[in-house]
């Protein structure tokens, strides 16, 4: 057996064991924050990293570095310059994030070469068709739902993300398909029999298997980004062949846009709304952004200045407090600015145009991926994050050219870099470990609102610096503690990683407790521009203008509660406007 041979079987091991690996990293039960599938991910890397080493060592030939490796490169050379000298923001998860992607990365330019299709097909299949089956499970009643106003989910929380992982099995299974021409068997069985073709014949029966699946579960998420990047897929795949009837295509598509605006139009407004205050955001910090880990405050800010300015604005029904911007390109550019926004369209429309030239089915997969990025948030989540690296990775092999010497000194330096990103997975990993073990132990006396584990949350407190609602569960501890200053330091600390109002609304209850009526009033002020479509602050005001016996004010401020049409009526509300109807009528 030559030394060709051994290292082709090698690849060929390490391509199966790396593709069917990060596709099981994908289904695992999807949460938010520091969750235990981190240390999972870790784990799969330092694997990895072992399959790259015994590549690199077994290797005869090697592809060269190419731009798509460089400009991965400069971005992250960005994120972590705007991460330590830009960004004033506990954004320890975002930057793991991006740190936990490029480790990722560039252990599977040494593991992946231009033939991992093969493996990335059937796995991603795979994992299509169990997303799937469990999705239909789940309609049935056989499987619980991850989330209760929600019939299907799959793996995640809710529909939204699940209906992406689908769209983008669909959207391979349907390019492998289309380019073998009919989506039943027979006649490729019929010619495909020979043993010789049992590889492709089984990767076009397990694409036909997922189409069939997928296409059936998908309708039952209502995911309108879905269905609008399955049809940008299609017609990338059909634009050659159909050239001619693409304007009538693309009508029908803005007509079909239309209808789907007025399925969900309050959804839809809410898009628009959170599109224009992001896009305000990045206008106040163009270039570099207001640093990583930094949107909830900038887009809390930025949306409490535009209902200032426009308070009679039709968007206030639908203004939220979201920790995304359900669009990618928006939320880079409020955190890294214009530069980031460019280094992540250099690399994702690259990348693209990389696999698409080369007729590869998995460009339609990582397309149907970015336009769905346009309305969601995928790429916070680690699924998606697997798959665009592994869809840039595998764009980057296809683009470098293949080298048919490895002269020793490179095989040196590449054993070098493959040793660094093992060696920092080791380093990472136990700090990890511990954010998920002080997570999980505060989830554990989270919904014991007892004063005796205010020791518990001081202990945790560094540790969890970035998690919102654990920061509100302890300034508001503190706050019935009677300790307003400490509350108003760890809410503080609350304000600069989320966008919800109530941080405002107690920091104003600790000023109205400590007399500083001014610096209430300013808080109840903020919050409620923050969500203009909430009773609450309001509802505080008016308190605080009769605590401190200033009439004029608090009779203005009972008949805006008067007249005010909340989100959501409930008993809460109710009884504000009642109490703000019997004070109008006291004072007249």
């Amino acid at each position: 057996m030559t030394r060709q041979n051994i290292e082709n079987i090698i690849q060929g091991i390490t391509s199966l064991f790396v593709a069917s690996g990060l596709v099981w990293l994908t289904l695992q039960e999807v949460h938010t924050g520091w969750c235990k599938e981190l240390p999972l991910m870790l784990y799969m890397l330092l694997a990895i990293g072992g399959m790259a080493l015994l590549t690199v060592i077994s290797r005869v030939h090697t592809g060269e570095w190419c731009w798509i490796d460089k400009a991965v490169l400069v971005w992250f050379a960005y994120i972590t310059f705007n991460y330590w000298f830009v960004s004033p923001y506990p954004a320890g998860e975002r930057y793991f994030m991006y740190l936990s992607s490029l480790l990722l990365y560039i252990l599977l330019r040494y593991t992946m070469t231009r033939h991992s299709r093969y493996t990335l097909l059937v796995a991603l299949s795979a994992g299509g068709i169990y997303e799937a089956v469990l999705g239909a499970m789940q309609l049935m009643g056989m499987e619980y739902s991850r989330h209760s106003l929600f019939d299907v989910t799959g793996t995640f929380f809710n529909p939204g993300p699940y209906s992406a992982y689908l769209v983008v099995v669909l959207a391979i299974a349907t390019a492998y398909i289309y380019k073998r021409r009919g989506l039943y068997c027979y006649p490729y069985f019929k010619r495909t029999m020979p043993i010789r073709n049992i590889l492709p014949t089984g990767i076009y029966l397990s694409c036909c298997i997922t189409f069939y699946a997928t296409i059936i579960i998908l309708p039952a998420t209502w995911s309108r980004a879905a269905f609008v990047a399955y049809f940008a897929v299609l017609l990338v795949l059909l634009y050659r062949k159909y050239k001619r009837w693409m304007l009538w295509l693309v009508c029908g598509s803005l007509l079909a846009g239309t209808l789907l605006y007025f399925v969900k139009q309050d959804s839809a407004n809410g898009r628009v709304l959170m599109n224009t205050v992001s896009g305000r955001a990045i206008v106040e910090s163009p270039w570099v952004g207001h640093g990583i880990g930094s949107f909830a405050h900038a887009f809390a800010e930025s949306q409490a200045d535009y209902f200032r300015i426009n308070p009679e604005s039709p968007f206030v029904e639908v203004a939220g407090s979201p920790e995304y911007a359900f669009n990618e390109l928006l939320q880079i550019g409020v955190e890294q600015g214009v530069i980031g926004m460019l280094c992540f369209s250099a690399i994702a429309t690259g990348s693209l145009i990389v696999l698409l030239r080369r007729r590869s089915e998995l460009g339609y997969g990582w397309l149907a991926l970015l336009v769905f990025s346009l309305f969601s948030y995928p790429f916070s989540l680690q699924p998606f994050r697997i798959m665009a690296v592994v869809f840039v990775a595998y764009a980057a092999s296809m683009a470098s050219r293949e080298k048919k010497t490895y002269r020793t000194g490179r095989k040196l330096t590449d054993v070098i870099i493959v040793a660094l990103c093992t060696a920092s997975v080791c380093l990472i990993l136990p700090r990890v470990k511990h954010k998920v073990k002080s997570t999980s132990d505060w989830e554990m006396i989270s919904g014991y609102k007892s004063m005796a584990f205010a020791d518990n949350y001081a202990e945790l407190y560094t540790t969890l610096n970035d998690n919102p609602k654990f920061l509100f569960a302890y300034g508001k501890m503190l706050h019935e503690m009677k300790r307003y200053n400490d509350s108003n330091a760890v809410l503080h600390d609350g304000i600069k990683v989320s966008s919800d109002p109530m941080f405002h609304v107690v920091i104003g209850n600790n000023y109205k407790a400590l007399g500083a009526f001014k610096e209430a009033e300013e808080h109840y002020t903020r919050a409620f521009f923050q969500g203009p479509n909430k009773m609450y602050p309001l509802y505080q005001l008016l308190q605080l203008h009769i605590e401190v016996n200033d009439r004029i004010k608090a009779q203005e401020m009972a008949q805006r509660i008067v007249d005010f049409n909340p989100k959501i009526r409930s008993s809460a509300t109710d009884e504000m406007k009642e109490f703000a109807k019997e004070y109008i009528t006291n004072k007249q």
